[in-house]
């Protein structure tokens, strides 16, 4: 473990460090307050930091508040050396923000102590970061495809539109459905209709560009909104996946599953007032109309029509 270390009196702060050297530490010390607050300013800066109360520079309860002021300044745990063993101090350390407290009379065993308690906040913090991060990512991604989540898919989407709006350009939006998926999951099984899923997913995320959007947006339909792509070529592009996924069928043990897809367009105004709901809509509008008898076909909104002829 990292460990900053920081007192003006060198002896202290030599004997601290070489017992944090001796437990297998990767100790570095400061002279005063000021020096430990340039250190704390890495990136890669210790997560237990030693700081001394009275230092020249800046004190090590003005260090802890400014470290805490920062975004990621409680991930640090710190303890707060004094000469002073008296408990009137507490009140005052925990105020400036530090986890722990401790006179420099202690002995060996209960310094260590202290750092197995800090070794326990670090894995503890570790634990929380990753947990919110895979929090952060479901949110954001269909966890059976790796594709955009319908949430983050209408978040992006306003945001393009908005943008298109802006630079009077058009923006594109496909609604994509497997069709007869009730069918294929009935006869094949779950598994063998989530590698379904995953194929088209994967195709479609393979025929975009890098910034393009692709998205699950129900159970089994996907969303594509490309930028600057007015009907013509949204249509080109649509027709393209429509028939890459219909001549790759997906394979489950020694059954071979063959599927098709319909596809919805609709293509924004820049002269209305749309939003991700309603171009979604126009879309799914759309959608019904190609995926009607045995789908396999695109069909484009009448309104994304008259919007490419009035431009």
């Amino acid at each position: 473990m990292r460990v900053l270390v920081a007192d003006d009196d060198a002896a202290c702060r030599e004997v601290l460090a070489g017992v944090l050297r001796e437990e297998g530490h990767d100790v570095i010390v400061a002279q005063d307050g000021s020096e430990a607050w340039g250190i704390l300013q890495n990136p890669r800066s210790p997560r237990l930091v030693f700081l001394d109360w009275t230092m020249p520079g800046m004190e090590g309860p003005e260090v802890c508040q400014r470290l805490r002021r920062r975004e990621d300044g409680n991930h640090v745990y710190v303890i707060m050396l004094t000469a002073n063993g008296g408990m009137e101090h507490l009140r005052e350390a925990f105020e400036a923000g530090v986890n722990d407290f401790v006179g420099k009379t202690a002995s060996v065993e209960e310094l260590l102590a202290r750092v197995l308690a800090a070794r326990r906040f670090a894995k503890v913090y570790e634990e929380l970061v990753s947990a919110q991060e895979t929090i952060h990512q479901l949110r954001r991604h269909d966890v059976l495809t790796g594709l955009e989540s319908r949430r983050m898919v209408l978040e992006v989407l306003q945001k393009e539109m908005v943008r298109a709006t802006d630079i009077q350009s058009s923006l594109g939006l496909a609604l994509i459905k497997v069709d007869h998926f009730d069918m294929i999951r009935d006869v094949y099984g779950h598994k063998a209709a989530e590698d379904v899923l995953r194929e088209a997913a994967r195709l479609i995320s393979s025929s975009i560009r890098p910034y393009d959007l692709a998205g699950r947006y129900d159970e089994d339909e996907f969303v594509l909104a490309a930028p600057d792509f007015d009907l013509e070529r949204m249509t080109a592009l649509a027709e393209q996946l429509r028939k890459a996924l219909a001549a790759t069928p997906v394979h489950v043990g020694k059954e071979t599953i063959a599927f098709t897809v319909s596809i919805g367009l609709a293509i924004t105004d820049p002269a209305s007032n749309q939003d991700a709901g309603d171009l979604t809509d126009l879309a799914h509008n759309a959608l019904y109309q190609a995926g009607k008898g045995d789908g396999n076909r695109v069909a484009a909104n009448p309104m994304a029509s008259a919007a490419a002829a009035n431009h």
